[in-house]
């Protein structure tokens, strides 16, 4: 394919444009803030090759064989460099403990795994196994699997001690994909009775009503307009998706009244590794507001957890 004239090249590039042009991107909750550049930890290299080539899996097999370049997953990638390294055996004994769902994780013996691994590593690299940017990425990799182990495994935790704090229930807790479909300006500006007005801010106001809000149940897969969703079809310019940790009715006071009622709130987990965030990171803030539009809510919690001796904080 490599060889391949450039005539036939274009030819190829040409057959895949109907299917490239028409690709709607997603935009996962979590990743919103690196794409507009907010998120201190982002890879703006990483980030636009995930959604450039996002459901593109002909076209990037294409690019990398005219660059002469291998397709390969972090998996993958992760796999071979601990091979290349000597040490399968100490490094792959914490990849397994990072794949138990059953048990929660105590952060001091998950900060060991890590830092025992980071020792190993240095070996490898002293011994010219590995490079120095191969350690870097093969500890970085290994640290994100051990991050997201924590946080799945002690998420439940979180939230039961939130309840017996709060005395609510928290429920929908990862039962459904939400999403946001945006339309594009000129086709919400085609369905409005005037011309969109020409400040920015003024423009999102009105662009609101046309963001359709659904939620898709894992389950069953049946999906539906939420509330507060558009009730005109735009056509879809990009989305933005996610699930949430889950969500809780909480007491509210009308100022004007002083009647009680019950209001539906955001609760969003963040396991941390070795102290709380204080403030908490604009990236995670601005994860729980692209949930809080997704749910049409106006509030929400924010649990900070790290469980070693069970310390808990609600934001």
């Amino acid at each position: 394919m490599a060889d391949w004239d450039a005539e036939t090249l274009d030819t190829v590039y040409a057959s895949m444009r109907d299917d490239i042009s028409s690709t709607k991107l997603r935009f996962p909750a979590s990743k919103v803030a690196a794409i507009i550049g907010l998120h201190e930890y982002g890879d703006p290299v990483e980030d636009f090759l995930e959604f450039l080539y996002q459901d593109l899996d002909d076209l990037l097999a294409l690019d990398a064989s005219v660059l002469h370049m291998e397709v390969t997953t972090k998996d993958a990638e992760l796999d071979a460099l601990i091979r290349k390294s000597g040490a399968d055996s100490a490094l792959n004994t914490l990849l397994q403990w990072t794949t138990d769902t059953r048990t929660t994780a105590k952060v001091n013996h998950a900060l060991g795994l890590s830092d025992n691994a980071k020792s190993v590593i240095d070996k490898a690299c002293k011994k010219n196994k590995l490079t120095t940017a191969e350690a870097k990425t093969l500890h970085q990799g290994l640290a994100s699997k051990v991050w997201q182990s924590v946080g799945k495994r002690n998420e439940s935790l979180a939230i039961q001690l939130y309840e017996n704090q709060h005395g609510v229930r928290v429920h929908s807790t990862n039962d459904k994909l939400y999403y946001l479909y945006f339309p594009h300006p000129i086709q919400a500006k085609a369905l409005t009775t005037g011309d969109l007005p020409s400040c920015g801010c003024r423009q999102a106001i009105a662009l609101e009503h046309f963001i359709e809000r659904v939620e898709v149940d894992k389950m069953t897969s049946s999906a539906s307009v939420g509330e507060g969703g558009s009730q005109h079809r735009t056509g879809q310019h990009f989305s933005i998706c996610g699930m949430i940790d889950g969500v809780a009715d909480v007491l509210s006071i009308n100022d004007v009244d002083d009647t009680w009622s019950t209001e539906l709130i955001l609760v969003e987990v963040k396991n941390r590794m070795r102290q709380f965030r204080h403030p908490v990171p604009l990236y995670d803030v601005i994860q729980m507001a692209v949930y809080m539009k997704m749910l049409g809510v106006r509030q929400g919690d924010m649990v900070q957890c790290i469980h070693q001796v069970i310390l808990f904080e609600v934001i």
